[in-house]
Order: C-alpha cells, then sequence, then structure tokens
C-alpha cells in the first residue's frame, strides 16, 4: 500500500465515483492494477493499494451516523464472515467494505478495513461487480485441502485455526476441506492416497514435523506417478504442481520464521490468501540405495540430532522439552569418530556475508531451478560438474547440514545465518573435540548471536 502522490490519469480505470469515508468525501478509483481513493479536499491524501493485497470488498448495511456498530454482512467472525462477491447484493446495502492486508512492522501482517458510504446508492453494485472481475483474474487459490495436527507444539493447533485460519479464509471466499490427524505419518500416509488434483494447495496448521511429513508424501507421490526411481540419489526429481504451505502452530516453527520471516498465524494465512510462492531447496537422505525421507531445514547427526531424538520422548513438556534435552546432551559429552566425504560442484565460505536471504532474494532468483513457474518447491538439480570430495576426518561433536538458515525462538538469526532459501547449496557445520566451555560458547553464540558462532 502507497500513501502520497500516484498519476491515475493514463491508468485504465474500470469505476471511478464519490464516496463518503470517515465523514470526508472521497474519490475511489479501480484500475486492473489498483484499487485507490483520495480526499477531494486534500490531493495529498492519497491511498493506493495494489490489487494484490485486497483480500475482499463485501457488502455492507452499517449506518454511517452510528460508529462502532456493525452491521450483519461486516461482522467479522467465523459464523458472520461473507464476501459478498460470490452472492447477489442485498438491496440495503448502504456501504462497502475493503478488507485489506497492511504489512505492520518489518514482516508481519494484518487485515485492515475501510468502508466506502456512496453518494448514490446504485454505485454499491457497480463497485462491487468491477471489484469482482478483478479479484477473479488473480492467481489466487480459491480451494485449499488443510491438515491440522492437534498434538504438536502447545497442542493449540485446532483453537488457531478456528479463530485465526479460518474467518480469514472464509472472508477470502476460499473453499476448505479439513483433516485432523490422528498419529505420526497420518498426513504423509492421506495425502498419496486422496485425490488432490482439484485443489490449488495444501496447507498444514502445525509445526516443522507437520510440514516434513506433507512435504515427504507430496514428493514421494509425484515420483511414483512419473515413474522415477526415488531410491536412486542420482535421480532427477519431478517437481510437484501443487503448492505446499503451512501456518505456525509447532514448537520452533522453523519453516515459516525462514520464510516469512515471523512466526506469526494470521501472517503466513495472509500471505496464502494474497498467493505468495517462494522456492526452497529440497535434500534427500538415502542409506543402503534406499531414501530415508525428504528434508528441509536442517539435518544433524551428533549433539543435536541426540537433541531432538531424546525430546521425542518428554513431548508433554512442550517446547520446554528442548531445553531438558539439550542440557542433558550437553552434560553427557558424546563424541562420534569418524571420516566425513562431501561431493561437491563448488566450495564457497559465505559465514562473513552480510546478506539475508529475503523474499526476491538476487542470489536465488538467478539460480536455474526446475519447475518453479509450477508453484512448488523449486528442487535443484546437479549442474553436471564432476564432484571433487573433501574428506574430514576426527572426532566430531556435531555435524549439521542447514539448508536455510532454521531461524526460530531458540536462535534468533539461525544455525546458518547466511544460508539461502533456495540457491542450490547447503550448508554443512562441523563441530570437532573442544573443550565444554568452548562448546557452550558456540552454543551461546549460535542462539544469540553476539558473534559469529563459527570462527
Amino acid at each position: 500500500m502507497a500513501e502520497g502522490q500516484f498519476s491515475v490519469r493514463n491508468q485504465n480505470v474500470l469505476f471511478r465515483n464519490r464516496f463518503i469515508v470517515k465523514h470526508k468525501p472521497y474519490r475511489v478509483s479501480l484500475t486492473s492494477d489498483y484499487i485507490c481513493w483520495e480526499q477531494e479536499t486534500r490531493t495529498d491524501l492519497r491511498t493506493v493499494l495494489p490489487w494484490e493485497e485486497v483480500i475482499s470488498l463485501s457488502p455492507c448495511d452499517c449506518d454511517i451516523s452510528a460508529r462502532h456498530v456493525k452491521c450483519q454482512y461486516c461482522q467479522y467472525n467465523p459464523d458472520q464472515c461473507r464476501t459478498g462477491l460470490g452472492e447477489q447484493v442485498p438491496l440495503q446495502a448502504r456501504a462497502v467494505k475493503l478488507y485489506y492486508a497492511e504489512r505492520c512492522g518489518k514482516y508481519k501482517w494484518r487485515l485492515a478495513t475501510v468502508t466506502f458510504h456512496p453518494q448514490k446508492g446504485f454505485v454499491v453494485r457497480e463497485l462491487l461487480g468491477a471489484a469482482k472481475k478483478v479479484l477473479q483474474g488473480l492467481n489466487r487459490p480459491h480451494r485449499l485441502l488443510i491438515f491440522i495436527n492437534p498434538y504438536g507444539g502447545k497442542k493449540a493447533a485446532l483453537q488457531i485455526f478456528e479463530k485465526k485460519v479460518a474467518p480469514l479464509l472464509q472472508l477470502a471466499g476460499i473453499d476448505i476441506e479439513v483433516i485432523v490427524t490422528q498419529y505420526a505419518n497420518h498426513a504423509r500416509n492421506m495425502i498419496q492416497e486422496i485425490d488432490i488434483e482439484h485443489f490449488d494447495g495444501v496447507v498444514c496448521v502445525g509445526g516443522d514435523g507437520m510440514f516434513s511429513e506433507l512435504l515427504n508424501g507430496l514428493l514421494v507421490r509425484t515420483q511414483k506417478k512419473a515413474g522415477v526411481n526415488y531410491n536412486l540419489p542420482s535421480s532427477s526429481l519431478v517437481t510437484p504442481l501443487i503448492c505446499l504451505g503451512v501456518i505456525p502452530a509447532g514448537s520452533t516453527d522453523a519453516v515459516t520464521y525462514c520464510t516469512t520471516g515471523i512466526n506469526d498465524p494470521v501472517t503466513s494465512t495472509l500471505l496464502i490468501i494474497m498467493g505468495a510462492k517462494l522456492s526452497i531447496d529440497i535434500c534427500s537422505i538415502h542409506h543402503d540405495k534406499y531414501l530415508l525421507q525428504y528434508a528441509t531445514s536442517f539435518l544433524s547427526y551428533g549433539y543435536f540430532g541426540d537433541t531432538l531424538v531424546d525430546s521425542e520422548k518428554h513431548r508433554w513438556m512442550g517446547p520446554k522439552r528442548y531445553d531438558y534435552s539439550g542440557c542433558k546432551k550437553f552434560l553427557q559429552g558424546q563424541l562420534y569418530e569418524g571420516e566425513i566425504k562431501l561431493a561437491v560442484t563448488s566450495v564457497v565460505d559465505s559465514q562473513n556475508d552480510k546478506d539475508r536471504c529475503r523474499a526476491g532474494c538476487k542470489v536465488c532468483t538467478t539460480v536455474t531451478r526446475t519447475g518453479i513457474d509450477s508453484g512448488a518447491e523449486g528442487i535443484k538439480q546437479d549442474s553436471g560438474k564432476d564432484p571433487k570430495y573433501l574428506k574430514v576426518r576426527g572426532k566430531f561433536i556435531a555435524i549439521n547440514v542447514a539448508t536455510m538458515t532454521c531461524r526460530c525462538a531458540m536462535t534468533k538469526d539461525g544455525i546458518s545465518p547466511t544460508a539461502h532459501l533456495g540457491n542450490g547449496c547447503t550448508d554443512v557445520i562441523l563441530v570437532t573435540k573442544c573443550s565444554r566451555l568452548n562448546f557452550l560458547r558456540y552454543l551461546f553464540r549460535t542462539a544469540f548471536h553476539n558473534a559469529n558462532p563459527v570462527v
């Protein structure tokens, strides 16, 4: 949304008329690119809103003289949210209410509203009709399949969906089908069995584990359908044609932090409604020529891996289980001796890079992707270069692989702050044998980033 001077003379105007906004006369204009309202007495007070940020326009029966009183059409709650665009406009509608996404802060989005009271009654239908044509032409989801994990995190996924997610989806006129998972890998099994062709996207309301289940199920389903042997590490994967979204309701929500910059269900829901898409890197884990699973975000062998395994025994503790298991494994001081062999086409030391990956990152957008236009995760293929092998032998406390920064509440900048979401690379962080004091320093630097944790 932009405010201030903006030229509309040369634009293709679909609608223009006078309305009352906040008891002052405004001129409202619609084009194929934006909706604009400007105060007639002060041309510097102008708001230009791109259609991508419009959630809905709804008929409204609010009396302009009755402040703080909402009519039956603009009650924002799960039982009475209406878009008005898919139904006939009621004859008693006196105004139009615009719902739109408004950025507040660096990453957070919230729902905002403005009400247009026409000076002539018949223009309500005309405005809604013009807006309906534009909104129907946007590349947005119209039907979503939603999986909810009621056991993850603080076990608040159902409450988050009912109070924060469902009202917004209903307001946007999106049809939904909801599946509440009952056991581990329920979502993974379901996504491989049910017909998803008539959905525009699959969304999970849960944490990183739930997202991983759906990611694996969707990728395996796609490879089976395409006849790809996904057990071979050298196989070129086929990109799914359907988008995968996530609304945070877990313990760490690292995927949400990395892709949206914030752990906020409303922000994630609004971005899904607006059709925001982002390609991310996926890696596979194989053993004895068999696929174990696909993964994104973070892989670890040693300290962090042991912490995650132990924390599964204490899920009743909620997010605090990570602190408990982390302290437990730190005191044990387990070491792993062996040799690490890395097949690489290039090595880049990016730890001193000050740039951070964001939506529209130049590094990620310039990398060749497979299937990025199809609206799914861009799966990186090998560039064709002969790999060189790096060998590291010794005793290790932790062996970490990060395909994204892995930001979460426990590490504000992530395990690897300079990692990119979609550049086809992964960061390998090796923590060799050291004193407990030095390892504790590494953990604190990783958590609070008061200093570079890898130097």
